[in-house]
């Protein structure tokens, strides 16, 4: 059985140790406990002045947006990895885990948000969720066929509603006001930081938007052809129709390829726009026989900015092209 030692008993022996060590070794000794202890409170005073806020969001566009808002305050970490489509990713556990050192999750109320936010607040009940989406007016997607028969209008609630909200400037701006006046509330003592970035902000998004207006100006047809209905806000927003061979999350049926075929060639439509996460053989089908040019945009892409100046530009040029 283990005896108990007295702790003057200890110190006692600690003290003639030292006492029986040479002069300079006791100095060095001495010197050492200092300066490690000195080198500990260094690297945790380092530590604590360097750590940030971790703060997650669903997808790399929404990452963009924070990452210029909130600067080097905090760390902001993408659930969804570039590439990944948001339709179908399942988070891994290495996600997870990184997951339970965020303070907050910056949503946009998409789909897979709508089925995994309440399990993230499980596995870290200290998470704060926030709905960057508040104040903003969704559009329902449509069926292909009633492209040209009615006006989108903004809904509410209902069926099929269009999450795409980041591709319209106008959208973007409620969004970073929403996120702007959390951090306020939130972190009072940074409002010098984010008021100079939330304008900064502001202001790259109207000049965004002022030049798209300005490079679609000379388009007289204002359709365009997607496989995928991601542009809805972009076209709503600067006058234009998408015309979109996925109806309502499925495949088109034989009988409507056909119909699009027809609409193609009513329109006199020359590209269709894809993104990397989908290549289905319907639009091989429709490449080859309406001669079409495959056009690639990511709507998913980080670069928000560049990505939506990028679709701009390829609308023009098909604009050009119809002017010959």
């Amino acid at each position: 059985m283990p005896v108990a030692i007295p702790a003057s008993k200890v110190k006692r022996k600690a003290d003639q140790k030292l006492a029986g060590m040479p002069y300079l070794s006791r100095k060095t000794f001495l010197k050492s406990i200092v300066f490690f202890a000195l080198l500990f409170f260094n690297l945790t005073s380092f530590s604590l002045a360097n750590s940030k806020v971790v703060v997650f969001t669903s997808i790399l566009p929404q990452a963009y947006f924070l990452e210029k808002l909130g600067g080097d305050f905090w760390e902001v970490q993408t659930m969804l990895p570039e590439g990944a489509d948001p339709h179908t990713y399942e988070p891994k556990p290495a996600d997870l885990r990184k997951l339970s050192k965020a303070q907050v999750y910056f949503s946009w109320n998409l789909p897979f948000e709508q089925v995994w936010l309440k399990r993230f607040q499980g596995l870290n009940p200290d998470l704060k969720i926030v709905n960057c989406a508040q104040g903003i007016k969704y559009l329902q997607f449509q069926k292909t066929s009633e492209f040209l028969l009615a006006e989108q209008e903004p809904r509410e609630e209902g069926h099929f509603l269009d999450p795409h909200i980041w591709l319209s400037p106008a959208n973007c701006l409620q969004v970073v006001k929403n996120i702007y006046e959390f951090c306020l509330t939130n972190w009072p003592e940074q409002k010098e930081r984010f008021q100079a970035n939330y304008l900064a902000l502001e202001k790259e998004i109207k000049e965004v938007d002022a030049q798209i207006r300005k490079l679609l100006a000379p388009c007289k047809k204002k359709v365009f052809l997607v496989f995928h209905p991601s542009w809805g806000y972009f076209a709503n927003t600067y006058g234009f129709k998408q015309v979109s061979v996925e109806v309502e999350g499925r495949e088109p049926t034989p009988r409507e390829l056909m119909h699009m075929l027809d609409t193609i060639n009513q329109f006199k439509l020359k590209s269709i726009f894809i993104q990397p996460q989908f290549n289905p053989r319907e639009v091989q089908f429709l490449v080859q026989k309406a001669k079409l040019q495959l056009e690639v945009v990511d709507p998913l892409a980080k670069d928000w900015k560049a990505n939506l100046l990028k679709m701009a530009q390829k609308i023009r040029g098909q604009c050009a092209e119809d002017s010959n």
